[in-house]
């Protein structure tokens, strides 16, 4: 077995991750894109001593469940994972990964297990997390590549809430009106690191917190009146503080820019106050 070998198999089982996995000379390769039950055409990129991975080449006998993916950015960002397949395919998936975990690692042996499915599939989270870049059309937020720090600018995610795009628009304006610099992981120079944006499912209200590499934020009240503007949800803005050298997200420190630093949801008839 070689890498760039090409082969022809069968895809007879998914891994949780939503790799498709196919047999050949007696050893599981795991391939992106491949749906159970298909036949493919694949070629060996990488081959080591306890993974071997396939790049889908050509469908040749595609599955009743294929899709063709809603999201442009689907197999670009580093998010969602099952688009390609429909939802009764990906929720039995899902199902096989519980019972999977419970035979192996439970020890036992369960009784088929019923699937609550999703009551929508779109917009359902409830946190974004944008980091932000410079490109070639100036800042941008988006999401990275898989396994990679590459940005691909996204302005509209379907599984998040049209607050969290608007939200980052508004941002992206305020850096581009200020000249606010995104952060540089090379240099470690710039400002903005992040765009985190939460959305109480109850209450509606939203909270903006900007990760950014400086103690005191620049035109930081432009930036809560912006928000506010665009978003007369917002209840409070709040600027972290993250002026370390690594890929940590948060900082340990915040500013209070708009509101008091937390918002308010209710689940399961009590209310809580995040931070």
């Amino acid at each position: 077995m070689q890498k760039n070998q090409v082969f022809t198999a069968g895809i007879t089982g998914a891994t949780s991750q939503g790799l498709g996995v196919a047999r050949f000379e007696d050893r599981a390769v795991f391939v992106k894109g491949a749906i159970p039950g298909e036949v493919c055409k694949i070629k060996l990129i990488k081959v080591t001593k306890t993974a071997v991975y396939g790049r889908l080449e050509q469908v040749l006998e595609p599955s009743p469940h294929r899709t063709v993916p809603e999201c442009p950015h689907f197999g670009l960002c580093g998010g969602c994972d099952f688009m390609h397949m429909d939802y009764d395919l990906e929720a039995e998936l899902k199902r096989q990964r519980v019972a999977d975990a419970l035979r192996r690692i439970g020890g036992v042996d369960p009784e088929p297990l019923p699937m609550a499915a999703a009551p929508v599939l779109e917009g359902y989270r409830n946190k974004a997390q944008f980091p932000v870049a410079m490109t070639a059309e100036g800042p941008a937020a988006g999401f990275f590549r898989a396994r990679t720090h590459q940005l691909i600018p996204v302005t509209r995610c379907m599984i998040q809430p049209p607050e969290a795009e608007a939200a980052a628009g508004a941002v992206l304006a305020w850096m581009n009106r200020y000249h606010i610099l995104p952060y540089d992981e090379t240099t470690h120079r710039g400002y903005i690191r992040h765009i985190f944006v939460r959305k109480a499912e109850v209450t509606g209200q939203l909270m903006v917190c900007l990760a950014a590499n400086c103690e005191k934020l620049p035109k930081g009240q432009q930036l809560a009146e912006a928000l506010k503007a665009a978003l007369p949800g917002v209840t409070t803005v709040v600027h972290n503080v993250n002026t370390r050298p690594d890929n940590v997200i948060l900082g340990d420190t915040y500013h209070v820019l708009l509101g008091d630093g937390c918002i308010e949801d209710e689940l399961c008839g009590l209310r809580f106050r995040l931070s």
